[in-house]
């Protein structure tokens, strides 16, 4: 039995999985395989997964159900005790899973490891540093924000974790990777490994620019939390509101949308109205108009 299952979901991906699986097959653990799972591609995906011979990959080919379904179905199809994630169009550094199982080890009672990474453009360079920063009793900081860097293609999980406490959901049209790592926080410790080992690549069209989605999911996602295995940390769920609308806001702001930044960001003020930098947001939001044709 491999000691990891690689679970790689992709639609559409023709231009850019090659690079992923490429990054996988280059792993310095040698013992792993690779489940390449196509949502339903209209493209040439397929014959571009097809055309690598070797034995660890597996491909399977599915009706578009989207990426959590891809994900489960993967997982399902996998037996080695740990799984780890990989988005078609991202990728790892050659010691990224090594340094995981090293991690995990060292650190029996950790269900889940994560590994920093770095945020690129579509040419490979760096535009942000993503370290990972806090192990242990993760629950509270992800009921704030999802702090594990690089999330789903950064994340190895135990499959008696997974078996635990069930797979990704698959009604969540975003935010499925936070929502799962909530509850692997709720069963067990969290483990990180420091180094960059994971390269996530900002594509035109990503999940994380549509802000209403991921604002409103996040939200319903929130209030299941909180209403129960979250309750005793009742008195954070403010601050994690303020902190889902903040985000929204200036991911809105970003994209030149003054309106929903400025209605955002005063939603987050009414739930933390002592935080004094949202007010400078707010400011920034309301004026940048006004810079701009200055």
């Amino acid at each position: 039995m491999p000691e990891v299952s690689v679970v790689i979901p992709v639609f559409n991906g023709a231009t850019f999985v090659s690079r992923a699986i490429e990054s996988v097959l280059r792993q310095t653990l040698p013992d792993l395989e690779l489940v390449v799972v196509d949502d339903g591609s209209t493209d040439e995906t397929p014959s571009v997964v097809q055309a690598f011979t070797d034995p660890r990959i597996r491909y399977i080919r599915q009706t578009n159900q989207g990426p959590s379904v891809a994900r489960n179905t993967g997982i399902r199809a996998t037996t080695a005790p740990w799984v780890a994630f990989l988005d078609g169009d991202d990728y790892w550094l050659p010691t990224k899973l090594e340094a995981q199982l090293a991690r995990a080890r060292a650190m029996p009672q950790a269900g889940l490891v994560y590994a920093g990474g770095t945020y690129r453009d579509m040419s490979g360079a760096v535009i942000a540093d993503m370290p990972a920063t806090v192990e242990g009793d993760l629950l509270p900081q992800l009921l704030l924000d999802n702090c594990l860097a690089g999330s789903t293609s950064s994340a190895m999980v135990r499959r008696d974790v997974l078996n635990k406490i069930g797979l990704f959901d698959e009604s969540m049209s975003c935010c499925e990777d936070w929502e799962l790592w909530l509850r692997v926080a709720n069963a067990t410790q969290i483990a990180k490994v420091e180094e960059r080992l994971v390269c996530i690549v900002n594509r035109p069209g990503s999940l994380n620019k549509r802000a209403r989605d991921v604002r409103n999911v996040s939200l319903d996602m929130l209030k299941t939390a909180f209403a129960t295995y979250g309750a005793p940390h009742s008195h954070l769920r403010r601050r994690a509101l303020w902190n889902v609308y903040r985000s929204s806001a200036m991911t809105h702001q970003t994209h030149g949308d003054t309106g929903k930044a400025t209605r955002d960001i005063l939603r987050a003020i009414s739930y933390c109205p002592h935080i004094l930098p949202t007010y400078w947001s707010l400011f920034r939001i309301v004026t940048a108009p006004l810079m701009s044709r200055s």
